[in-house]
């Protein structure tokens, strides 16, 4: 169970892509991540010793910073942020976590909604065979039928 400050990897995962998606900061030391170069989607690389100069870039934002195990660095940083007037969490368990996590975490709800494929060709398609499978099509999708509803409507 995370404490009041710390933000879990699901619940972080759920957040990313959405409009009010948290700033994600990573303050890891460069050789932490010398030795493993990936970021959580949308996150920052900042240094943990210089928060008062890039902390006025996140105002009124959410954020989250995220260290290598979870502990020190993120949790130090977090407290600061939130001294200097900002909202901010740590991430349990840290970038060791979300890598643990599994690929699964990396994609955001956008990007999987902003994959699907449109759906009018299979209602055309679908119209066109089970509801009217009599019915004489025209190269635009427009019925006989509806032609001369069309004419009726109009008066013609």
């Amino acid at each position: 169970m995370p404490s009041p400050t710390e933000i879990t990897v699901s619940q972080l995962s759920r957040r990313i892509g959405l409009p009010d998606s948290p700033a994600i900061v990573d303050v890891r030391v460069d050789e932490d991540f010398a030795a493993d170069p990936r970021l959580i989607p949308g996150s920052r690389r900042r240094h943990a010793q210089s928060v008062e100069d890039w902390a006025p870039a996140y105002a009124g934002r959410h954020v989250v910073v995220a260290c290598q195990k979870g502990k020190k660095l993120s949790q130090g940083t977090a407290a600061w942020l939130r001294h200097l007037g900002h909202s901010a969490e740590s991430l349990e368990g840290g970038n060791l976590a979300w890598a643990a996590a599994g690929p699964q975490h990396t994609r955001s709800r956008s990007s999987h909604w902003a994959r699907r494929k449109p759906l009018v060709p299979a209602v055309r398609f679908q119209s066109r065979t089970y509801a009217a499978p009599r019915r004489r099509w025209d190269r635009a999708g427009r019925s006989a039928y509806g032609a001369c509803m069309i004419r009726a409507r109009r008066g013609s």
